[in-house]
């Protein structure tokens, strides 16, 4: 039996866990870079063998892939990382190892010089290409291109484009403890910070910046959180402003949590503004009476924050405990490891005013970042993922309030995963209705609102809001 694919993200702090510090960015670099390129290099490598690498030996295959990527897409020069790769293929498979790796590896070297090796450049992909064809210049699995030309006609080629890109680093301001702009004041100069244009809390750092040691992020001022997913409380809080700041609402796939402290944030934010416009309505004649007993009268529903995976909420925790560093956990703050397809197992039969339901998805939108979802995910994947989809929907509405509004959202750009799954809950549920959310990004679908990724900006990502009428 197979072992279960894992993704990167999961395996990698094994991974460099005996690296120096020193080597851990190389290392970040060869083995994201080269998933990011891998059928092209692939095909390269292959193109160079007499007859295919037998199964038990595939190493070599990886080992080449590696040495490839460093010739034709890094700095690193050739003659060094040929001479890495051939002792690496020694020390793994023997001396006709590093023989095959040296041959190989010498050969494409001297037709990347020779100028006989396609550019890596992903702009210069054409509607001329077939879907085989793109599937190896733009480095992505066939299915994937012939879904995203079906779904996209217009926009497939630019999408294929900025995933092979890496992505900028976005941060979110805590609104509830500094504003953007007096954040921007103080460390533009120092960090050439850029505001972002969508989120009013995103900014954009220089890649290579490392966020850990940003002024404020251990205070819990700012967090890791690209633009595109700083839109989801955004639009909560725009079109159900009241529900989504006050009332008692639900995350209910919430890791690795990025949202729910995001939802805070805005939570808070609206507490401290209330609190402050009472204490300045009665400061004159009430400067006794108004004291922190009378801004507490000012109060907010729980917040519940769901995932089923342990390992998963161990993040979300983390994120919790940093928001709130300084000044404890109220207990109006619920996490829970729990399936939100199984609310019979947790849920207390309190309903909420507001749902964000961020299901899991394909993770088509976020791919640059996560180059290894090309290759982990299936064809077959992406139904299963809708139906999983439909039936947590299906699940949580029960437990949303009349005139109380869910949030579906992905970070997906496949129309089974995202307007379809909403046009079977719409045609099924009669007490739903969408609402429209008229945003002043993205492309109108015929449920919901697609943001697709862009080079200097934000991911992929889709939004539909829903409301349960009477």
């Amino acid at each position: 039996m197979g072992c279960k694919p894992r993704s990167l993200d999961e395996v990698w702090p094994e991974l460099i866990e005996s690296l120096d510090e020193s080597d851990r960015a190389f290392a970040h670099l060869l083995c994201f870079g080269s998933l990011r390129w891998w059928s092209g290099l692939h095909y390269l490598v292959s193109s160079r063998l007499k007859k295919p690498i037998k199964k038990k030996d595939r190493v070599l295959e990886v080992i080449m892939v590696l040495g490839l990527y460093q010739i034709v897409l890094t700095r690193t020069p050739a003659h060094a990382a040929i001479h890495t790769s051939v002792e690496l293929a020694k020390s793994v498979k023997g001396k006709w190892a590093a023989a095959l790796v040296n041959a190989v590896l010498r050969s494409l070297d001297r037709a990347f010089r020779a100028g006989q090796i396609d550019s890596f450049e992903p702009s210069l992909l054409s509607k001329e290409d077939s879907h085989e064809s793109l599937s190896i210049r733009a480095a992505h699995p066939e299915w994937m291109v012939r879904q995203l030309a079906n779904d996209w006609p217009e926009d497939y080629l630019s999408m294929l484009t900025v995933a092979q890109v890496q992505g900028p680093i976005c941060i979110r301001v805590n609104e509830s403890k500094i504003n953007r702009q007096s954040y921007l004041d103080q460390y533009q100069n120092d960090l050439s910070l850029k505001a972002a244009e969508l989120s009013e809390a995103g900014i954009y750092l220089p890649n290579g910046t490392q966020v850990k040691q940003l002024p404020g992020f251990q205070q819990g001022l700012v967090s890791v959180q690209d633009e595109g997913a700083q839109l989801a409380v955004g639009l909560l809080v725009k079109n159900a402003s009241n529900m989504a700041l006050q009332g008692r609402v639900l995350d209910a796939c919430a890791a690795p949590g990025g949202k729910a402290v995001h939802w805070l944030e805005k939570r808070f934010a609206y507490l401290n503004s209330q609190k402050e416009g009472i204490q300045a309505k009665f400061a004159d004649t009430m400067k006794e009476s108004v004291s922190e007993d009378k801004g507490s009268s000012v109060q907010m529903g729980d917040m519940y924050i769901l995932d089923k995976s342990s390992t998963r909420m161990a993040r979300v925790e983390e994120n919790l405990d940093r928001f709130f560093v300084g000044m404890g956990r109220p207990a109006s703050v619920h996490t829970l490891v729990a399936d939100a397809a199984k609310p019979d197992e947790w849920w207390d039969g309190n309903q909420f005013a507001a749902i964000l339901l961020d299901v899991p998805c394909s993770g088509s939108g976020v791919i640059r970042r996560h180059p290894d979802i090309k290759w982990l995910r299936r064809e077959a994947d992406i139904d299963q993922f809708a139906n999983q989809q439909l039936s947590i929907l299906e699940s949580v509405w029960p437990l949303l309030q009349y005139d109380g509004i869910i949030l579906y959202c992905t970070c997906s750009y496949f129309s089974v995963e995202n307007e379809k799954v909403i046009a079977q809950f719409l045609e099924k549920t009669q007490e739903a209705v969408e609402l429209p959310l008229n945003p002043t990004w993205g492309h109108a679908r015929t449920h919901g609102v697609q943001k697709l990724p862009e080079i200097d900006g934000s991911d992929g990502f889709y939004f539909c809001m829903l409301k349960k009428k009477h």
